[in-house]
């Protein structure tokens, strides 16, 4: 029997990940169907009533973007869920929301609100602030993505690591006796700057060495913030 609030299509090629989502989405009361590959994703939207797409950017045979032009075609709204670059994906996605991996299980579950296209045209019209906000929060993004390019180009490869390791402490850090604990591995921190996980865990091995990090399983602990942003502005 289907769920009354229907099927979302998960295409995710990493095992755990994708029956972590499923569990999830269960848990909220929906179907899922789990595609590992491109041909099943497309097997899947063929046969089955699809309500809404969760999409890794890249999978192990190549990116998603034939999927994301599908499900426009048949105007299905749907998320990607990466740890790419936020400007890699916005260019081949154009706009589609981002769940950047590694992510919690609250973001997984925020609830997702979908306003058609001319409603919401129709909605901008008549009340301009709501379109100086989302200009607003465009501009932020476009700035976002410019520091992210700058970075990358200019930046030595430890800076780029610590400034990300910042960054995550600042947002989604959980304060300890031992300092501020970021729940994340060195793979995916690696993925979030296209690194190798051996160049993090070389420079992360340095720091914890010089006592500004711990390192534990699937987590680092952030000891001294100041020392990284000196690595950071030093660089």
């Amino acid at each position: 029997m289907s769920s009354p609030k229907g099927t979302i299509l998960v295409v995710e090629d990493e095992a755990l990940i994708a029956m972590s989502i499923e569990s999830t989405l269960q848990e909220l009361g929906f179907d899922a169907l789990i595609a590992s590959t491109i041909e099943e994703a497309h097997a899947h939207l063929a046969t089955a009533e699809i309500r809404l797409a969760v999409l890794d950017y890249k999978l192990r045979e190549g990116k998603t973007t034939g999927i994301a032009e599908a499900l426009r075609e048949r105007r299905i709204p749907f998320v990607v869920c990466s740890g790419s670059q936020f400007s890699d994906i916005a260019a081949v996605f154009d706009g589609a929301p981002v769940l950047s991996k590694p992510f919690t299980d609250d973001e997984s579950r925020t609830e997702l609100s979908i306003l058609q296209r001319d409603p919401f045209l129709r909605l901008l019209d008549s009340d301009p602030r709501l379109a100086r906000h989302l200009i607003k929060l465009l501009c932020s993004r476009v700035r976002w993505t410019a520091q992210a390019t700058e970075d990358s180009a200019l930046l030595s490869v430890p800076a780029r690591i610590a400034k990300r390791l910042l960054s995550l402490a600042d947002l989604h850090g959980r304060a300890t006796a031992a300092g501020i604990k970021v729940t994340l591995s060195q793979e995916e921190l690696g993925q979030f700057l296209g690194v190798s996980r051996q160049i993090v865990n070389q420079h992360l091995q340095s720091w914890k060495s010089s006592g500004w990090l711990e390192l534990g399983r699937g987590n680092v602990t952030v000891r001294d913030s100041p020392a990284l942003e000196t690595l950071i502005r030093e660089s």
